[in-house]
């Protein structure tokens, strides 16, 4: 077979000088390899050189960010409504924070207040 009639990618790979069809050397298989690291690493570029890109990553944290004080702000109000429920249920404890938070005596107590 003469080098014009002999297909192109056994010119390239060598195969006919080996006489052996599809052997390819160990260069022609770092060739692809390096071409897919060049793609991945042009993609990257350009998904880091991207504004809109860079945009995303920020509202995604931010977003983040919110479903944690979302979450908190669940739990805070859930203890609250278990507070209400105790003090609805519970006249003692009901009086016990008004004292506490508002000051406020039986009548024909006194209040003292130590500084």
């Amino acid at each position: 077979m003469n080098w014009e009639t002999q297909p192109l990618w056994e010119r390239l790979s060598g195969a006919a000088d080996a006489g052996v069809r599809g052997v390819y050397s160990s260069r022609q298989k770092r060739i692809p390899a390096f071409i897919y690291f060049l793609a991945a690493a042009a993609g990257m570029t350009a998904l880091v050189a991207n504004n809109n890109f860079k945009r995303l990553i920020v509202y995604w944290k931010e977003y983040r960010y919110l479903e944690r004080q979302k979450e908190e702000l669940i739990r805070e109000n859930r203890r609250f409504k278990e507070k209400i429920d105790e003090l609805r249920s519970d006249p003692e404890s009901y009086e016990e924070l008004a004292r506490r938070e508002l000051g406020m005596i039986k009548p024909g107590e006194e209040r003292y207040s130590l500084k």
